[in-house]
């Protein structure tokens, strides 16, 4: 019996594992394992978060218990898979040291805090009056709807709905943008340099 076979027996885990193993799943949930593969536009974000989930969490059981106790959980465990079903988890769960190096640096980036795994926004229009008389031009504020959802609670809560308007809105855009182009300099430095701020050297004295 592997580490898997617990999970196993969680309806919403087997539901993930499955819908990995939908043929147009198939090919993404094998490469996030290797890269970060941005969700699919048909996929809810609830929905590639828990194929994501599943096919590490198969993986590194493969990883710790052995390739053959893992498949032959799972094969008692979901009796109406198809031996193509099997065939494919046994090559995406079969060990790879460039998979395990990777996959211990997403542990380290993700296992400190709760992680945004999927937004949602819409354009919401408040009527600033609403006992307007018929007939009457009807005056609206334009409000931005967010929806974030973690791969944790938060707050008791695994998303969290907030506004923006007016400034916040255009300063929260703004902010986006310098992040991205900080993330994506590092990204591309090849030898990185970094060195500790004397400040903060004389507070550790």
């Amino acid at each position: 019996m592997s580490s898997l076979r617990p999970t196993l027996r969680i309806p919403g885990f087997r539901a993930s594992l499955v819908q990995a193993l939908e043929s147009d799943n198939r090919a993404l949930a094998a490469d996030s394992l290797r890269r970060d593969v941005p969700q699919p536009e048909r996929l809810s974000a609830e929905d590639w978060a828990g194929i994501i989930a599943s096919v590490r969490f198969a993986y590194k059981s493969a990883v710790q218990d052995g390739l053959e106790p893992v498949l032959q959980d799972i094969r008692e465990q979901m009796t109406d898979l198809s031996e193509d079903d099997l065939a494919f988890l046994s090559e995406v769960l079969t060990p790879d040291p460039a998979i395990d190096r990777r996959q211990e640096g997403v542990r380290v980036r993700e296992g400190f805090l709760p992680n945004l795994v999927g937004a949602s926004l819409t354009l919401d229009l408040r009527v600033i009056d609403p006992q307007v008389s018929a007939g009457t031009d009807v005056e609206v504020v334009p409000v931005a709807m967010m929806r974030l959802l973690f791969d944790e609670p938060v707050a008791g809560q695994e998303a969290v709905t907030f506004q923006l308007a007016g400034p916040t809105l255009e300063a929260f855009s703004e902010d986006l943008l310098q992040l991205r182009s900080s993330f994506n300099a590092i990204s591309a430095t090849t030898e990185p340099k970094f060195s500790v701020a004397p400040w903060a050297r004389e507070a550790a004295e």
